[in-house]
């Protein structure tokens, strides 16, 4: 860190600096001739750094791929792949989510290459519908942390309205990521007031990281949303690491399933189109698991909801 760096968070507490390179000293080429070098310091010689190791990344995407990464999945990518900086664990106000490690990153387009995951990887480019919710079934290979990473490009917020430290928050559309085994949720990081706080919900950022430490087993990724989608739907992208394969995944609309009445006082009503539900869990706001019922179901299925607490439920 030098004397010059810029630190964050902004105003409403999204977690910036994003990434952070080299900057102090850097040898690098200069415009005074075909062949002249010089050291630099400042943001003109970290942000080149930045741009070009992501452009090969680019590069390397599309050589496996045949098509290049949405500019949220090279984020999402980065983000993920950085190495720990600062003096705790996560990402914080001085350095971000860490120093970028391009090759990191690499290695993990080429274990996503054609789908592989079992090569330990999923980069995944998806799309959420309103009132949906996503859910992918992973298992931890236990020789490392499983870490998920989504975001999204956001639509236009609203500008600040000029007053000083300006705390409303920019989030339009705001998805949600938690990741859950045998009922327990971990969720992202967030920053309060410069303190980094696990398992929280993110209302802040368009940008959110997992990360669970001595894994084992199955877990399951869930990705939901607050409010309602603008535009009825957000494209965003997702990045795993850990994992051995991916056992399977789903992703329910509106279309597909329809919960009524709500709020509700005794039985609830689930209609589903197309499907067959062997398994329905109800958590509260905490994450933990109220209920779960296991059959095969279809068409509606009706719960018994009298002995729940008065309070929102998932």
């Amino acid at each position: 860190m030098s004397d010059f760096s810029n630190w964050g968070p902004t105003d409403d507490r999204r977690i910036k600096p994003d990434i952070c390179a080299k900057g102090v000293g850097v040898l690098s080429t200069t415009s005074g001739a075909d062949d002249e070098y010089s050291v630099l310091s400042g943001t003109s010689m970290a942000a080149p750094g930045i741009t070009s190791s992501l452009l090969l990344l680019q590069q390397y995407y599309n050589q496996l791929n045949g098509n290049f990464m949405r500019s949220a999945t090279l984020r999402a990518l980065l983000i993920h792949s950085a190495d720990e900086a600062g003096t705790s664990a996560g990402p914080d106000f001085k350095f971000g989510w860490g120093l970028m490690n391009s090759e990191k990153a690499a290695q993990l387009i080429l274990k996503n290459s054609a789908g592989q995951t079992v090569n330990g990887a999923i980069i995944r480019e998806l799309n959420l519908n309103d009132q949906s919710t996503y859910t992918m079934d992973v298992t931890a290979d236990g020789s490392a942390p499983l870490v998920v990473t989504m975001a999204w490009t956001d639509p236009a917020g609203t500008p600040s309205s000029g007053t000083n430290d300006d705390a409303a928050i920019k989030l339009v559309n705001d998805l949600d990521i938690k990741v859950v085994k045998n009922g327990t949720p971990t969720y992202p990081w967030v920053l309060f007031n410069g303190n980094i706080v696990l398992q929280s919900l993110n209302n802040k950022d368009n940008v959110e990281k997992i990360e669970v430490n001595n894994p084992s087993g199955t877990y399951q990724i869930q990705i939901s949303h607050k409010g309602a989608l603008e535009g009825g739907s957000q494209q965003y992208s997702l990045v795993v690491s850990g994992i051995n394969s991916t056992l399977s995944s789903q992703s329910f609309d509106s279309a597909a399933i329809s919960v009524f009445p709500n709020p509700v006082n005794d039985y609830l009503k689930i209609g589903v189109k197309d499907l067959i539900v062997r398994s329905l869990s109800f958590y509260d706001m905490t994450g933990r698991k109220i209920k779960e019922i296991k059959g095969n179901f279809e068409n509606t299925i009706s719960v018994d909801m009298t002995d729940f607490e008065k309070g929102a439920y998932m």
